[in-house]
């Protein structure tokens, strides 16, 4: 079982769980209808049936090292969503666990919640389906497959103190690996042989992932997948001005080729922060003035301690860098993932316990992927239980 030394889960009180969508909802649907019609329906259960575990499961987490922090979280059970989405695909799990956490990147409040990184979500979850179904058709019971999502302290739901400001201001996102590390002991079993715990960060959420992974240490089987982390330049001067400046001009770059969707994806956030209230209400997250101040703070300061403060190798871990991220530009990167490329070789660099893959693009990696979502339905549509 796992661990309770540290914190008190709120319970999700108040909620009116089968309304409120993930701001991802629309957009989702909206591009499998156009993408992969044939499997429309199927899609739209999938993701309800993501989004009604993730409401059910959303809680917040008291921190007792960081008094009045609190982090706000969920999850989806895998093997609870193939049971509900393809009916004759229930089963029991073997005593194997395969953990994702998905940690949350940058965000202006109150985005920054558990829901800001749902794209992440689906894509994963939808992903993982095959893991607790194959088994099933060799007669065999699945590993228990698991999905979180790790809001901000900054975030809806989540709670700042001015120590804990001041503390990321002194020293860093190492903080975040101590507040983040409490949580993950909260939840997830130290069972190294039968547990595998998979960390993945965007961002941000890259460098609070490596922060948590380095303060845990030995104590879990942890792997990292890490997307576009920022402040990869190094602490000179120069580049902590380039992140803020990236932030903007990639959201602009996004906003420029996507409209329609950051147009639907905006207005869906809108409803869901609506939706939210009666949890908030219920539960005394509501911020006050101060709140809302410390928690714009809170950003402020993570903007200019992530240049140069991450670490990323000490940790085995696999990352993806675009190379047209305006975040963490370099043209020295984008011309030795060039040369590799025209050498005939992939574009892959190591650094000592990691691995880092050149792809093209932006910063923001698109996560709705439903040509893979279609043939990981259709997979499951196919399989049929064996009795062991």
């Amino acid at each position: 079982m796992p661990e309770q030394e540290v914190g008190i889960p709120i319970e999700p009180v108040g909620l009116q769980r089968t309304q409120i969508k993930s701001p991802y909802f629309e957009s989702a649907l909206t591009i499998a209808r156009k993408e992969v019609p044939g499997v429309e329906k199927e899609v739209s259960k999938l993701l309800e049936n993501i989004d009604r575990q993730g409401i059910e499961n959303i809680s917040s987490y008291k921190s007792q090292v960081f008094e009045g922090v609190q982090i706000p979280y969920s999850k989806v059970d895998v093997n609870r969503l193939a049971s509900e989405s393809f009916d004759s695909l229930a089963g029991d799990y073997s005593d194997k666990r395969e953990i994702h956490i998905i940690f949350c990147g940058l965000a202006l409040p109150p985005a920054g919640h558990p829901f800001t990184a749902w794209d992440m979500v689906y894509d994963r979850a939808i992903g993982l389906l095959p893991k607790v179904v194959n088994p099933l058709s060799e007669g065999e019971k699945p590993p228990l497959v698991e999905v979180y999502s790790f809001g901000s302290p900054n975030g809806l739901g989540g709670k700042v103190t001015r120590e804990w400001v001041e503390a990321i201001a002194k020293e860093g996102f190492a903080k975040y690996g101590e507040v983040y590390a409490e949580l993950v002991k909260s939840l997830v079993p130290k069972d190294r042989e039968n547990t595998r715990v998979i960390f993945e960060g965007m961002s941000m959420g890259s460098s609070t992932a490596q922060a948590t992974a380095t303060e845990l240490g030995q104590e879990y089987r942890i792997q990292l997948l890490l997307d576009n982390p920022v402040g990869l330049d190094g602490g000179r001067v120069k580049n902590r001005f380039k992140v803020p400046v990236g932030f903007v001009r990639e959201g602009r770059y996004f906003m420029r080729e996507h409209p329609q969707r950051a147009d639907l994806e905006g207005k869906s956030e809108k409803e869901f922060l609506t939706g939210m209230q009666s949890y908030l209400e219920t539960n005394g997250l509501v911020d006050d003035k101060r709140q809302s101040f410390m928690k714009k703070l809170a950003v402020l300061v993570d903007v200019i301690k992530i240049s140069g403060t991450n670490k990323f190798g000490e940790v085995r871990s696999f990352i993806r860098r675009a190379t047209e991220d305006m975040t963490s530009f370099s043209e020295d990167f984008q011309k030795d993932a060039s040369d590799k490329v025209n050498q005939g070789k992939n574009p892959v660099f190591a650094k000592g316990g990691a691995l880092m893959f050149a792809i093209e693009g932006h910063h923001f990696i698109d996560r709705m992927r439903v040509k893979k979502w279609e043939r990981v339905i259709n997979f499951c549509k196919k399989i049929r239980p064996v009795s062991s």
